[in-house]
């Protein structure tokens, strides 16, 4: 019981100082972390790595339907085209045409 009480208390003295920090201090650190994340210290620390797990990495993103090229959703113009085309954003259950039922629910 102490324990939990020590963790909420400890949460709460986190929040209540990093609200107080405000903004400007959460700005700073994202800063300061990224000035150390793209380090050459850094980068020649991580480099070997990503080149070690690059021939485990490929297949498993082949496989998964394409790399780093490919975007993860359609364009917005490819949404909004399927979307007044059909009435959905996701791929249609028909083949072709849409069911004459929708057609005149659509008129």
């Amino acid at each position: 019981m102490k324990f939990r009480m020590g963790v909420l208390v400890g949460l709460a003295a986190g929040y209540v100082l990093g609200a107080r920090a405000g903004r400007a201090r959460y700005l700073q650190i994202k800063d300061r972390w990224e000035d150390f994340a793209e380090s050459p210290a850094v980068q020649a620390a991580v480099e070997p790595v990503r080149e070690a797990i690059e021939p485990v990495v490929r297949p498993i993103k082949e496989a998964m339907g394409g790399g780093q090229d490919e975007p993860a959703a359609p364009p917005a113009d490819v949404v909004k085209e399927r979307l007044a085309r059909t009435g959905t954003v996701g791929v249609p259950v028909f083949d072709v045409h849409p069911p004459e039922e929708l057609l005149k629910e659509r008129m």
